[in-house]
């Protein structure tokens, strides 16, 4: 998936029939449901498929933050080098990512939902 129409039309003339790239918005989630291993930079969809318990490769990333926490975490792989991103995509293609999924888990287990908080401080500076 291109972030720019550009970006689409060379992965299609590059890859032909190998690889599907998509021309219209898809909702995230469900396509993340459907990925194998997920390759990102370190950003909201990075972020997002790790804490789905997909295994995740951060390739390239200007560390922030929360990159960084799922690195640490376990969730994320942080790569560099092409060809240590191709090595880990097999890698985790030929395993379970058991652990992935449990740390995933775990750490879904220690967050709150901010919604809540969020709909009491939006009513006390409403008041």
């Amino acid at each position: 998936m291109g972030r720019y129409t550009s970006q689409a039309r060379q992965l299609a003339q590059t890859f032909g029939k190998k690889i599907r790239v998509l021309s219209k918005v898809i909702d995230s989630k469900i396509l993340l449901e459907n990925t194998d291993v997920f390759v990102g930079s370190g950003g909201t969809m990075t972020a997002e498929s790790a804490l789905l318990g997909i295994p995740t490769i951060s390739y390239n990333a200007v560390p922030n933050i929360i990159e960084s926490y799922l690195v640490r975490k376990k969730l994320v792989i942080r790569e560099t080098n092409p060809k240590r991103v191709a090595i880990s995509i097999r890698n985790i293609l030929e395993s379970s990512n058991l652990e992935t999924k449990k740390r995933s888990k775990k750490i879904w287990g220690s967050m709150e939902d901010p919604y809540p908080i969020l709909v009491k401080t939006m009513k006390s500076v409403l008041k």
